[in-house]
């Protein structure tokens, strides 16, 4: 004879299986099937955008096959639009977007968004 207690474990245990049997495992997905865009926003960046773009690029490249960099400079007043146009030359995953005065974090994340 069950227990009272035992009575209700299985019957919270039933309910989970119910409940969860509708469900399907969520689908693994491949990365190297899917697209991906990598938004790099740079304000007077000079002295950093080059290694940080050849990062991203190796991690990136390392776990998918479709992607592209953008950066976007934010009215830099250093030599960071100047950098970024010469690595967009050597790579074509790579874009630069040259904001005509500075927008701040946000709005070039949003701009990356819908490009």
């Amino acid at each position: 004879m069950k227990t009272s207690k035992q009575h209700r474990h299985n019957s919270a245990m039933r309910n989970v299986q119910s409940a969860t049997a509708d469900l399907q495992m969520p689908m693994r997905i491949d990365p190297k099937s899917i697209s991906i865009t990598v938004i790099i926003p740079a304000y007077n960046e000079e002295a950093n955008l080059a290694k940080a773009v050849k990062n991203y690029e190796e991690a990136v490249r390392s776990m998918f096959d479709d992607y592209e960099l953008v950066i976007f400079n934010d009215c830099s007043s250093d030599r960071t639009a100047e950098i970024a146009d010469e690595l967009a030359r050597k790579s074509r995953r790579l874009r630069v977007v040259h904001n005509k005065r500075n927008m701040g974090l946000g709005y070039n994340f949003k701009r990356g968004a819908e490009l």
